[in-house]
């Protein structure tokens, strides 16, 4: 079977939103909820192994704090599993991201 990897950018109710990233914490729910009835929840580590549903993988980019705070408490209490990795340093300067990788010019 196979695997479909989401990638959530940010889940927030009443947030300055230009580019239209943002699931509310209704809609996010309302996500898992759907998901879980048509595949199997997955961490990244894991879609190697076999499965006999379809899997998926909810992921969330650019490390957003409300992420942590509100995303992973529902998906939680849904029992889905849901990597998260946070940024590790803010720059107002342009990232250089050559070489070995990023790092704040």
């Amino acid at each position: 079977m196979g695997t479909v990897i989401l990638c959530y950018h940010r889940v927030a109710q009443s947030v300055d939103d230009p580019f239209g990233l943002c699931v509310g914490f209704d809609n996010f729910s309302a996500h898992v909820d759907e998901l879980s009835c048509v595949a199997e929840a997955s961490m990244l580590d894991a879609i190697c192994e076999p499965s006999r549903k379809h899997r998926v993988v909810v992921t969330f980019d650019d490390g957003h704090a409300d992420n942590l705070w509100n995303a992973l408490p529902i998906a939680r209490a849904k029992g889905a599993p849901s990597p998260y990795s946070s940024s590790v340093a803010r720059s107002t300067t342009p990232m250089d991201c050559g070489g070995t990788g990023w790092r704040p010019s």
